[in-house]
């Protein structure tokens, strides 16, 4: 993965901070749990762990060997210049003269016999120290203890201490982890291929079981077991019950429609359940009309093709906004028909994969019937973002589309020519 690629992922800038970096991976880890997203997780972590390398890499070219700490025999020289800038210094000759002799010798006298009752006292006080406290041993077991350290600190010097890289370890960590989870899925693969043949594929139970086990449960939603699995069912003859189960384990069915309505439109918006449906983009839509964005892989191409033949798909949400529903296309007969209609893509989210929108279109259930469905329009449309249906009309008009067949969704109260007027 390049680390352009790993800064978008990330939702980051070039150049951002390990700290910002932990922090915009711990933030999408929480979001795309690798139980529940485990494509998003498992990009989320590469993008991770490149920038990782990356600044690895850094700091080994910023890293000056000249650098090295002081050694004791440096220490102790620092330490011997510090001592003799403390020490009096005496004449030239390093002796006293005779004269500053003299002129100490009185003081001196004078000094011991002052000195004489303060010392016994602080004599007498000392050796009760001792006593109470044991000075002495604890001078014996220091001496003991310093010669254990220079002997250590002379060992220390010959063998240099350990230089450990956390980032080596957490890395190896995970490359075992990696591993483990490759012998999941294959032992997971290996028993599900048993299961598929008689008498085990006719058994609810033991195919419930297999999908409850936890040391399975991240095996199971990984993409290349559902691509294997997918590819084992296409020649099985499983039980419709049994069928019905995996559906409902992956979710194959999404969300339901009505729930969705219930739990996100009702009551926010003004639109009926047959006002709203699902728009699902085949190809790729552009970024910049993506909420959020990912690369990833076609999964209804994916349940017949290798998963390789399928990736470079961009995932996500359509963004919310106004939209022009509209086609174009001639019949048959060589007849040009079209139809026009104002909506808009609403700001809640799918739930499900690919580019997709939940749109919004007034009157929309009796706009598929009377002019979708009556006049033989396929199941496809295009999608222009914004309210572009004033420009779109003339432009119909201009190529030579007859009035007459430039369809459009009638406000409330408004029939279409078939519609009963009795509702």
């Amino acid at each position: 993965m390049y680390e352009s690629e790993a800064y978008e992922i990330l939702h980051i800038k070039r150049g951002s901070s390990q700290e910002e970096i932990k922090e915009a991976y711990a933030a999408l880890s929480k979001k795309y749990h690798p139980e529940e997203h485990p494509d998003e997780f498992q990009q989320i972590h590469e993008a991770y762990m490149t920038l990782r390398r990356r600044s690895r890499g850094q700091r080994s070219e910023r890293r000056n060997p000249e650098q090295e700490p002081k050694t004791m025999e440096a220490e102790d020289a620092s330490v011997g210049e510090a001592a003799e800038k403390v020490t009096p210094k005496s004449n030239h000759q390093g002796t006293f003269s005779e004269e500053e002799l003299e002129g100490t010798e009185q003081n001196t006298n004078t000094s011991e016999k002052s000195t004489d009752s303060t010392e016994a006292e602080a004599q007498g006080e000392y050796q009760e120290v001792t006593e109470d406290y044991g000075i002495e041993d604890y001078a014996e077991k220091n001496a003991e203890n310093q010669t254990v350290w220079e002997s250590q600190s002379e060992s220390a010097q010959q063998e240099p201490a350990p230089q450990y890289d956390f980032d080596e370890v957490i890395e190896e960590t995970e490359r075992k982890d990696a591993q483990r989870l490759i012998l999941l899925i294959q032992k997971a693969l290996v028993e599900m291929e048993m299961l598929l043949k008689p008498p085990y594929c006719h058994k609810l139970k033991l195919f419930q079981q297999f999908f409850r086990k936890p040391e399975y449960r991240t095996a199971l939603k990984q993409p290349v077991f559902m691509a294997r699995f997918a590819d084992m069912l296409l020649d099985s003859h499983l039980k419709p019950m049994i069928y019905d189960y995996i559906i409902e384990f992956y979710r194959f069915r999404g969300p339901d429609p009505a729930d969705m309505y219930e739990e996100e439109i009702e009551g926010k918006y003004p639109y009926t359940l047959k006002d709203t449906f699902m728009g699902f983009h085949c190809g790729n839509t552009a970024s910049s009309k993506l909420s959020f964005c990912e690369m990833k892989y076609q999964m209804i191409m994916a349940r017949s093709l290798p998963i390789e033949v399928t990736q470079g798909t961009l995932e996500g949400d359509i963004k919310p906004g106004d939209i022009t529903f509209f086609r174009l296309q001639s019949t048959s007969d060589n007849v040009l028909r079209a139809y026009i209609a104002h909506g808009e893509v609403l700001p809640v989210a799918t739930r499900s994969f690919g580019a997709i929108g939940i749109f919004a279109i007034p009157e929309m259930g009796r706009f598929y019937r009377h002019v979708l469905i009556e006049k033989n329009f396929p199941h496809h449309g295009a999608v222009a973002f914004g309210h572009y249906g004033k420009a779109l009309y003339e432009v119909f008009k201009y190529i030579g589309v007859p009035v007459d067949e430039i369809g459009y969704n009638q406000p409330k109260g408004v029939r279409y020519p078939t519609e009963n007027p009795w509702g």
